[in-house]
């Protein structure tokens, strides 16, 4: 595998195909396609959300500052309204022999991610080593979910300059991070909201293909998952939710997640800024249950989320000892079909945070929790480096990184002495 060329390859074939289109690539298929969210019922309509940090001298100044520069019509926007994220393309990766696949891994990406361009070698090599299909969904207001205005870096500059302007003591403030950051500061709630709209978005789209509506995949395909840093806190709570029974024979790879939201170390210019990153660690961490009580519709959105509201808020600290049982409970059932994989440099996800949130009071059947460590520079948001003189390097550490997934994916399932020893060998 050449992987620069394989990226750039997916990457040129994945952005010229049109909507309904299909191109190959060696032995895949590249699938663009189209799936209508029916989650009008999760967003309050108009700008009407709860948000206690919408006060204070620096929120007034910030407030000021985005209609004077004519931005607050592009990030107050109603999230009800935003067409892009009830209307959106997303991508399956098959291989080419396989007109309905048989066998499907959902693939989650992390926190403001702006395309796939990454991830797909990723995917080709999931796909390549199990046989399986690989399906990227993108998150609510995420890549093709998003407006192209967030994306463009003139207003988003300068949305980054009001930013740094308004609040003293922010950090790490970028054009990058600037609509997702001022999006979470002026609504922390929508950490939730969106989170809960993908969760139901990925809800329908597996009751369709069990309804046999996908035309390129089989009703009775089995589904697995695979969540990368922010993309695995969604992907633990489908599998602790199990909607319907829908993922009861599921197995889920996490990648850089799997922490607890009050250890995901998010403030970087790449995710959120300082203060969105605290508002948000504010409204879920430290004064939830105060936020409930004061709105309704939140309330009701938990209420009506029934297991899988409860399972976020298990996700959220370990502050309470009632949530940390019920988590590790759920954990210790899913052992099996849950499995982590972690960097050892990884300084947003660490993976004794991973481990700490995974940990439970038994050692019959601990989950996976393979750490991994390179000899060439990586990071959290680029574990495999785009680099010629690393090219070697890399394509050794994807091998093994993706091999132990694959190995995990394909394996019937563990019994207990097999995963206590693979859990003895490589964790922390």
């Amino acid at each position: 595998m050449a992987y620069i060329e394989d990226y750039h390859q997916l990457k040129a074939l994945s952005e010229a195909l049109p909507v309904g289109g299909a191109g190959v690539y060696q032995n895949l298929t590249l699938r663009s396609l189209t799936f209508q969210s029916n989650i009008d019922t999760v967003f309050p309509g108009g700008q009407q959300y709860y948000t206690p940090k919408a006060e204070g001298i620096s929120m007034q100044a910030f407030y000021k500052a985005l209609a004077d520069n004519t931005l607050d019509g592009i990030i107050q926007i109603s999230d009800a309204e935003i067409a892009e994220n009830k209307s959106f393309r997303y991508l399956l990766l098959q291989p080419k022999e396989q007109l309905r696949s048989q066998e499907l891994i959902i693939f989650f990406h992390g926190l403001n991610e702006k395309d796939w361009s990454k991830y797909l070698p990723w995917g080709q090599v999931l796909a390549s080593r199990t046989g399986k299909s690989v399906l990227f969904f993108p998150l609510a207001f995420h890549i093709d979910r998003a407006i192209e205005t967030w994306v463009s870096s003139r207003p988003m500059n300068q949305l980054s300059k009001i930013r740094t302007q308004a609040f003293d003591g922010l950090t790490e403030s970028s054009f990058t991070n600037a609509a997702i950051s001022a999006r979470l500061h002026l609504a922390p709630v929508r950490f939730f909201l969106s989170g809960l709209a993908t969760y139901n978005d990925v809800i329908q789209l597996v009751t369709q293909i069990r309804m046999d509506n996908h035309p390129h995949i089989h009703n009775q395909a089995s589904v697995d998952f695979f969540g990368f840093s922010a993309g695995a806190f969604l992907t633990q709570i489908l599998m602790m939710a199990n909607r319907g029974g829908l993922f009861e024979q599921s197995r889920a790879a996490l990648f850089c997640g799997g922490n607890l939201l009050s250890d995901m170390r998010l403030t970087s210019r790449y995710i959120l800024d300082s203060c969105a990153h605290q508002a948000v660690l504010d409204f879920f961490v430290r004064n939830l249950p105060t936020h409930l009580d004061q709105d309704p519709f939140l309330r009701f959105l938990f209420q009506s989320a029934s297991t899988g509201g409860a399972y976020f808020q298990a996700m959220l600290s370990d502050g309470d000892e009632a949530r940390n049982r019920l988590r590790q409970d759920r954990f210790e059932t899913l052992s099996n079909r849950l499995a982590a994989f972690s960097l050892a440099k990884d300084n947003i996800m660490l993976p004794e945070d991973i481990q700490k949130a995974l940990r439970f009071d038994t050692t019959t059947a601990p989950i996976i929790h393979r750490c991994f460590d390179f000899d060439f520079p990586y990071s959290h948001m680029n574990p495999f480096p785009i680099q010629p003189k690393y090219q070697n390097e890399v394509m050794q550490a994807m091998d093994e990184v993706f091999g132990a997934m694959a190995d995990f994916y394909t394996q019937s399932a563990p019994n207990a002495s097999t995963t206590a020893k693979m859990h003895k060998m490589s964790t922390l």
